[in-house]
């Protein structure tokens, strides 16, 4: 299958990947394609911003939670709907999991995906050494297919010339596109990174300004033409789901709003699949769940920036607190397991009660607490699994986890970073939860057990009334 496809790369973290590629997926959204973008790795908030500018969802593309099949079914599945495909990489072009070569890098979904790879690189303070620098990169690893460079920081026309003649020299390859270093084009940042592309009412004007410099200094037939040069991608079986599990009529809230909306479009796209119904709900404005449903979902994001609103919201909370009386299985992530436990100690010593359903509170610190991947191992059975399970999946996160009972703590951590195991997170009874994002094509025995248990609640309960 031909899929026109480009990955956007960097020679490094802070190069400008995100402002880049989302004003190429602003210029070729106005020119009337319909692009499909990608994220490499694990990062929710850069794919928010591929989203607002393309109308598609943004998806993630993860070597390290998911296997190389599930990787391409998931892009086929996806790119098929659309005319383009852009991957924007994540840190260096080469850089990935400590110890093993391009594991979860850049480059390796570039190798996996058979993508042309335009390579940015910072051009300040640099004319010939950006040459010396682009053909490094390419030489490294002959099987990434670097096909063009876009350049960051340009100090003037001049300065662009010499490096193109640079590269004509030492390594002949087309400058596609470039921004002026002058160009005052900042997104919003908070401790997590970018600010959510829905949260800020700036982002829109911001994007639209990015597009339209991007849109002046690209070389749009180039890009088209090194895209529609990929070579069919390889033949891997159609995602199919087991008969031995469905989620036909089922029922399931998930938390989405400006606090809670860290979630890979595959995982919901996955339980759909199943038969699954997503019913969304807002902690920070609803008053009452979704009724008749068969489980709950609490994803990741930013409870930490709406706890007045969160706490004020008493209605909410009981709710959650009654469905988890009658049995609703709940599964949570990181910014939902802060929302469960007692309540969360902000950044300066003032506590916010929450919802009471783990025992326990939880912690925001000034420095970072915990960000890479992990693998945890289940010490019991719990609504993810039977003991011995493991779970692939990453973390990032500034709070910390206070007097909750170590026996009712599921999961025994390693990381991929020198850090020492822990044992973490929360079951009982029908509730789990932990720091871990999960992505369900990586994980997909734990997303089995999950959709039984929910499977089970509807069974014996028929689901949960509106209060």
């Amino acid at each position: 299958m031909r899929l026109p496809r480009l990955v956007i790369g960097g020679t490094q973290s802070g190069v400008g990947k995100t402002t880049i590629t989302t004003g190429i997926l602003g210029t070729l959204t106005k020119h009337g394609l319909r692009v499909q973008a990608y994220k490499v790795g694990p990062d929710y908030i850069d794919p928010g911003y591929h989203t607002l500018v393309t109308g598609i969802p943004s998806r993630n593309l993860d070597g390290w939670m998911v296997d190389d099949i599930s990787i391409l079914q998931l892009f086929k599945k996806a790119s098929s709907q659309a005319q383009f495909s852009l991957v924007e990489g994540v840190m260096g072009l080469y850089d990935g999991v400590k110890g093993e070569k391009h594991l979860a890098s850049t480059a390796a979904i570039a190798k996996l995906l058979q993508a042309p790879v335009i390579l940015i690189v910072d051009a300040h303070g640099a004319a010939t050494s950006v040459a010396a620098m682009v053909l490094g990169f390419k030489v490294f690893d002959p099987e990434v297919n670097i096909a063009g460079v876009f350049l960051n920081r340009v100090g003037s026309v001049r300065h662009l010339d010499m490096i193109q003649n640079a590269l004509d020299t030492y390594c002949p390859l087309p400058v596609i596109g470039f921004l002026e270093k002058d160009v005052a084009l900042k997104m919003p940042e908070r401790h997590l990174g970018l600010v959510p592309a829905g949260e800020d009412s700036t982002v829109k004007e911001v994007l639209a300004q990015i597009t339209d410099r991007i849109a002046r200094n690209l070389d749009l037939e180039t890009l088209l033409k090194i895209a529609h040069g990929a070579p069919p991608l390889p033949h891997v079986p159609e995602i199919t789901v087991g008969e031995a599990i469905s989620g036909h009529n089922l029922q399931v809230a998930v938390a989405y709003d400006d606090a809670f909306n860290f979630y890979y479009q595959d995982n919901f796209d996955l339980l759909e699949s199943y038969g699954i119904k997503i019913l969304k709900f807002s902690p920070l404005q609803d008053k009452a769940l979704p009724p008749n449903i068969h489980g709950i979902i609490l994803g990741g994001g930013y409870p930490e920036v709406f706890l007045t609103r969160l706490s004020a919201n008493q209605a909410m909370l009981q709710e959650l607190r009654n469905a988890c009386i009658r049995g609703v299985p709940i599964y949570a992530e990181c910014g939902g397991y802060m929302y469960l436990t007692e309540g969360v100690i902000d950044f300066s010593g003032a506590f916010y009660p929450l919802a009471g359903i783990i025992p326990g509170k939880s912690q925001m610190n000034q420095r970072l607490s915990m960000l890479g991947y992990a693998e945890g191992t289940l010490m019991t059975d719990c609504l993810l699994g039977e003991r011995g399970t493991k779970l692939k999946g990453h973390e990032f996160h500034y709070s910390t986890m206070l007097e909750i009972d170590d026996k009712a703590r599921p999961l025994y951590i390693t990381y991929t970073r020198k850090k020492e195991p822990v044992y973490a997170g929360y079951a009982a009874g029908n509730v789990f939860a932990s720091y871990l994002h999960l992505h369900f094509a990586g994980n997909r025995r734990a997303l089995h057990h999950l959709i039984k248990a929910w499977r089970l609640f509807q069974e014996k309960g028929a689901g949960v009334e509106q209060t």
